[in-house]
């Protein structure tokens, strides 16, 4: 509790936001599509991102509606996110993560994750 007392008054959320306003500014660290619902892909990555460790700890994620229509899939202390959204009859996936390099660790592993749900 103390802890998350400390992150909160230090602006820790802010930083996320902040970072994830950057990475969409950036553009997509990778794009997907899926013959699935969005509903269902959301539904599917945001478990599947869950059970993710990093540093023997896991994020929780959450998939939440996108005001454009779909849903936003993201972990709760990590900046990163996936936009999923229909169009033109499919379902497109639009990863993004303060990250630049696709193999780097943390995004080779939520992109697996996305892989698994298409």
């Amino acid at each position: 509790m103390i802890i998350v007392t400390a992150c909160l008054a230090a602006g820790c959320v802010s930083t996320i936001v902040g970072s994830m306003d950057k990475a969409r500014e950036k553009g997509p660290l990778a794009t997907f599509t899926s013959g699935r619902p969005p509903e269902t892909v959301a539904g599917c990555i945001a478990p599947a991102w869950s059970a993710i460790q990093h540093n023997l700890d896991s994020y929780e994620a959450i998939a939440q509606p996108r005001s454009a229509g779909g849903y936003t899939v993201k972990t709760l202390r990590l900046p990163d996110a996936a936009d999923v959204f229909a169009r033109g009859g499919s379902t497109v996936i639009e990863y993004y993560n303060v990250a630049t390099n696709p193999d780097e660790k943390w995004p080779r592993q939520r992109i697996a994750a996305i892989r698994s749900c298409l």
